[in-house]
C-alpha cells in the first residue's frame, strides 16, 4: 500500500504505469525487475541531457569538495549572481533582473505579482487551453476549466481569450485593466500547438501599446526544447518577462527563473517578494553547468536538436499519411511534438468508443508502448487525444528509430482494430508476437 496520492496511483495501475523505477541512466529508466524503458518523456521536458548526466554530478561533487554553501539567505550567493548575469546576457529580454524560484508554477506566481505591482492593474490575461501550473495563481492563469473548477478559483481578475486571436487580444486590452498577458510560444499541454505566423510579435506590440506587460512562458519550450535556446529567438521577441524552469535544473534539481527587463521591474516587488529557497547556491551551480553545456561549441547541441526534430517530424508525418485510421495529425516543433490519435468508433467495442470520447485512448496506448515496447510516453494534459513525444535533447537518431518502430507497430494494430492484442497488458496476459512491420 502507498501513502501517496491514491487517485493518481489508481490511474497509473490501470494503464500499467505502476512500475517501480530503481535506476536511471542516459535515456533509459530501469524498474525493480530489471526491465529498461526508453524515456521519450524526459519528465515533461525537465531532463535536457537525460538521466544522471556525469558533468552535472561533477559540478556538484566539485562544490561539495570545496565546502561551498547550499543556502546562504539573506547573504549573497556567488553562483546565483553569476547565473542571473548569464541568463540576462543570453535571454531576449533587455538588460534587467532575475528572480529565482523552485518550480515553473512559482515562477508564474512571481510574474503575476510583478505585473500587478508594476502596473497597479488587477487583471491577468491568459489563453484558452494555456497551461501555467497548478498553484492557485498559476492555476487561475491556466486556461482549462477542469483544473480550476474543483478549487473554487476566483476568476474575477483572471480571464482568457483564444490562442492566436489578435482581435480578441486587442479588444480585451482596450479596457486598460490588464496587468500582464501570459502566453506560451508553443501550447504544450493543449497538444503541442504552434501559433499563427507573426502572432506573438503582434501580441507583444499590442501589449506595449496598452501598457500591459508581455509575459512569455518558456517553462517548457526554453533552453533548447524548440531547437533554439529560447523559442522567442525564432519569433523575434523581446518579452517584458520570460519564465524558465524544467530544463534549467538539468534534471537534477528544481530551479526556475523569472527574467524581466528593466521596464518591468517594480521596487515593491523587490522589497516584498522573497523565498527561503531562492538564490540557492547549489541549485544555481547546476543551472550554470546546464547553460554552459547548452552554449558549448557554438550551441552545437541546439543544432543537433533542430536536426533531430526535423527527422522526427518528417517520420511522424509519414506515419499519419500511412496509418490514417491510427493517427490523424502531428503538431509541435523541435523535440516537443504531439501525434493525435484518430477517434475509435463504437463499431468494435462500446468500451473503446467510450475510452476514446473521454480521453482515455492515449493513456491506454501509452501503457501499451511502455509494457510491450519499453518506450515511455504520455498524453498532453489539456488535449488527451494527443500523445506527447518529448525526449531528452541528447536523444540519438537510433533511439528515435526505436520510438518510431514502436509507434508503427502500434499503428498497425490500431489499423487492424486488433484491440485485444493492444490491451492484453491490462489483464497481465502474455502478448502474442507482434506482426512483422510492412515495408514503407
Amino acid at each position: 500500500m502507498s501513502n501517496l496520492n491514491p487517485d493518481r496511483n489508481f490511474l497509473l495501475a490501470h494503464i500499467g504505469f505502476d512500475r517501480r523505477i530503481v535506476r536511471a541512466e542516459g535515456h533509459y529508466l530501469f524498474d525493480s525487475e530489471g526491465k529498461s524503458y526508453l524515456d521519450c518523456l524526459a519528465q515533461y521536458g525537465a531532463l535536457p541531457f537525460g538521466h544522471n548526466p556525469a558533468f552535472l554530478w561533477a559540478a556538484l561533487d566539485k562544490a561539495r569538495s570545496a565546502y561551498e554553501p547550499s543556502m546562504v539567505q539573506p547573504l549573497i550567493s556567488p553562483a546565483a549572481e553569476e547565473l542571473a548575469a548569464k541568463l540576462v546576457e543570453i535571454s531576449p529580454c533587455d538588460e534587467g533582473y532575475v528572480t529565482f524560484a523552485n518550480s515553473g508554477a512559482e515562477a508564474v506566481e512571481s510574474a503575476i505579482k510583478l505585473a500587478r505591482s508594476k502596473t497597479q492593474r488587477p487583471v491577468i490575461l491568459g489563453t484558452h487551453q494555456g497551461f501555467h501550473g497548478k498553484t492557485l495563481g498559476a492555476l487561475s492563469a491556466t486556461g482549462t476549466a477542469k483544473y480550476r473548477a474543483p478549487f473554487l478559483v476566483d476568476t474575477a481578475h483572471f480571464t482568457h481569450i483564444p490562442y492566436g486571436d489578435l482581435e480578441a487580444l486587442e479588444k480585451r486590452l482596450s479596457r486598460a485593466d490588464v496587468a500582464g498577458f501570459i502566453v506560451e510560444p508553443i501550447q504544450g499541454e493543449a497538444g503541442m500547438i504552434t501559433p499563427p505566423p507573426g502572432y506573438l510579435r503582434e501580441a507583444a506590440a499590442l501589449c506595449r501599446k496598452a501598457k500591459t506587460l508581455f509575459i512569455l512562458d518558456e517553462i517548457q519550450t526554453g533552453l533548447g526544447r524548440s531547437g533554439h535556446m529560447f523559442a522567442a529567438e525564432s519569433e523575434g521577441l523581446d518579452p517584458d518577462i520570460l519564465l524558465l524552469a524544467k530544463a534549467l535544473g538539468g534534471g537534477l534539481v528544481s530551479l526556475s527563473a523569472n527574467i524581466c527587463n528593466a521596464r518591468a521591474w517594480s521596487s515593491d516587488f523587490g522589497l516584498y517578494h522573497s523565498s527561503t529557497f531562492a538564490n540557492n547556491h547549489l541549485s544555481c551551480t547546476v543551472g550554470l553547468a546546464t547553460l554552459d553545456r547548452l552554449l558549448q561549441d557554438d550551441r552545437q547541441l541546439l543544432k543537433n536538436v533542430r536536426a533531430a526534430g526535423y527527422y522526427l517530424r518528417n517520420a511522424l508525418e509519414r506515419l499519419v499519411r500511412r496509418y490514417p485510421d491510427a493517427f490523424c495529425a502531428v503538431s509541435g516543433r523541435g523535440l516537443m511534438h504531439g501525434i493525435t490519435l484518430s477517434a475509435w468508433d463504437g463499431e468494435e467495442s462500446y468500451f473503446l468508443s467510450h475510452a476514446s470520447s473521454t480521453g482515455m485512448a492515449v493513456p491506454l496506448v501509452c501503457g501499451y508502448l511502455l509494457h510491450e515496447h519499453g518506450v515511455l510516453t504520455a498524453p498532453t494534459f489539456n488535449h488527451s487525444n494527443v500523445l506527447r513525444i518529448e525526449p531528452p535533447l541528447t536523444i540519438s537518431i537510433a533511439q528515435i528509430e526505436q520510438l518510431l518502430g514502436a509507434l508503427e507497430e502500434t499503428a498497425q494494430r490500431l489499423t487492424r482494430r486488433d484491440y485485444g492484442a493492444l490491451f492484453r497488458y491490462i489483464a497481465n496476459l502474455p502478448q502474442a508476437s507482434p506482426p512483422a512491420l510492412q515495408a514503407a
